[in-house]
């Protein structure tokens, strides 16, 4: 009798989700942690709860080098034997250790108004396939809009492409299992997941002084709001993303997009009430979805990263559209050298970690 008990236990014992979790110095969970590998076809996230499943983990031989990273935090790295599935990560905020000065500028008022806004970045973009790196596009730019408008235009000042050509080569093939395929773009500002935009029907509840939770409908958790001396963290689930079409043959699944804005703080700064982007530093948008092509075959897992930190905005009366015009239609044509990693004047830069940037080639 206590050996059928036993086997009942290990059984259910068997049937728990095994997890890591990432944590910071306060024991607080971190979502959206990236866990990249040398091994080129791995690549995951922590959850919202900071958990990384181990399942994924247990895909990995044994000497293979696990790296967490996250904006902000400092990065750190374990060999999969060095790991079991319970353990607990800790990264630490290295946030103030790599605050630039900021170059000065002065602003001339006078009787006109302002009708645009000039907003410089640095930008990353790169897609994963079922594990494996596709592509991935960085530099420089600047983007122009008429103030509060959601369509901006593109002045490219450096970037790169980098891509897979073992994934190139299989988009090449018509008889690939998904006859679709995504390209990378330089990600825009984003006008639409600004807090005073987004979701207006926000509720807001007050799990401490420094952290606010965020719920929809329903009391639907789908982010929060953290404060620090001198960053507010802004991260939200886009629940409206979430969804599936159907073309043709081909079926997409929309599983998942998360959104982190990463604000300068001050006296008096109100996240709620921001309508620009004067303190943004950072965004990013990690988007997750499922393909196939028709219902005999599997489906194909993409994950896309788009980042963009920011450098600088100001505002301008008018602007020279003719010169947008010609960078737009010839934005291929890059200077781009290996000095910017140097001239990124960014307040949250992170060149990204050389595992990413692994068996692919500049097209």
């Amino acid at each position: 009798m206590r050996c059928y008990f036993l086997i009942i236990f290990l059984l259910l014992l068997s049937g728990i989700k095994a997890q890591i979790v990432v944590v910071d110095i306060k024991n607080k969970p971190i979502p959206y942690v990236e866990v990249l590998s040398n091994n080129k076809y791995f690549y995951t996230q922590t959850n919202l709860k900071g958990e990384l499943n181990w399942n994924e983990v247990l895909k990995l031989n044994p000497t293979d080098t696990l790296f967490f990273q996250l904006i902000t935090y400092e990065s750190v790295y374990f060999i999969k034997s060095e790991l079991t599935s319970n353990d607990t990560i800790r990264l630490a905020d290295q946030i103030q250790d790599r605050i630039q000065e900021f170059q000065e500028f002065s602003v001339v008022s006078n009787n006109k108004k302002n009708k645009y806004q000039i907003i410089d970045v640095c930008f990353r973009s790169y897609q994963v396939n079922d594990d494996s790196v596709a592509y991935y596009l960085d530099g420089k730019g600047q983007w122009i809009s008429k103030i509060n408008k959601s369509r901006f235009d593109l002045l490219l000042k450096e970037n790169r492409s980098l891509a897979n050509k073992v994934i190139e080569k299989e988009d090449d093939n018509p008889d690939r299992t998904v006859n679709f395929g995504f390209s990378p773009s330089v990600p825009r500002p984003p006008f639409y997941y600004l807090p005073f935009q987004y979701h207006k029907d926000l509720t807001y509840r007050f799990k401490d002084s420094s952290n606010i939770e965020l719920f929809i409908k329903d009391s639907i958790y789908v982010g929060n709001i953290e404060t620090t001396k001198d960053h507010v963290f802004y991260t939200i689930s886009d629940y409206d993303f979430v969804g599936t079409n159907k073309l043709l043959k081909n079926e997409i699944n929309r599983i998942q997009k998360q959104i982190t804005l990463i604000f300068r703080n001050y006296e008096g700064f109100n996240v709620k009430t921001i309508q620009n982007y004067d303190d943004l530093l950072y965004y990013k948008s990690y988007t997750e979805l499922s393909a196939k092509h028709n219902e005999e075959k599997d489906y194909k897992r993409f994950t896309q990263v788009t980042e963009l930190f920011f450098e600088n905005v100001a505002y301008a009366q008018s602007i020279n559209k003719k010169e947008i015009k010609d960078s737009t239609k010839n934005w291929r044509e890059s200077n781009y050298t290996s000095e910017f990693w140097k001239t990124c004047d960014c307040e949250l830069y992170e060149p990204p970690i050389r595992q990413l940037l692994s068996n692919l080639y500049e097209r």
